[in-house]
């Protein structure tokens, strides 16, 4: 649903970050759903800086399912574009999960983003 009308689960926002955050016991399919959503859902300004948190968080922690990590890493992405310092980090916590993981998944969501976020920096120190 998150894909085919990403404005209806902005109202919910709030409690979807918060049920992202690792708990003891939760169940890893809770914060890769929220991850996926976070690809395609609208993030207003007041929850942007939380939802990049979490989107990091998810894919430096190397213990998260591959899946969970994809998808913070294309969330992450999206929400880092306006902001080229945020990229430049993304940027570092991306390399380093390439530098700990052999999954091809991540290889390839990472060979996707990179550049543009690497451009997107590229052309802010420039200037």
């Amino acid at each position: 649903m998150g894909q085919r009308r990403p404005r209806w689960l902005v109202p919910h926002l709030p409690g979807l970050l918060a049920a992202a955050q690792p708990a003891p016991g939760q169940h890893p399919a809770v914060r890769r759903a929220v991850a996926r959503v976070l690809q395609f859902v609208p993030v207003p300004a007041e929850w942007q800086a939380l939802a990049f948190d979490t989107c990091l968080a998810l894919l430096h922690a190397p213990s998260e399912p591959v899946a969970i990590r994809a998808y913070a890493l294309t969330a992450a992405a999206r929400l880092a574009t306006p902001y080229p310092e945020l990229a430049a980090e993304l940027i570092l916590v991306a390399d380093n999960a390439l530098a700990t993981s052999r999954s091809a998944t991540i290889h390839s969501r990472a060979s996707r983003e990179l550049p543009e976020l690497r451009r997107l920096v590229r052309e802010h120190f420039a200037n």
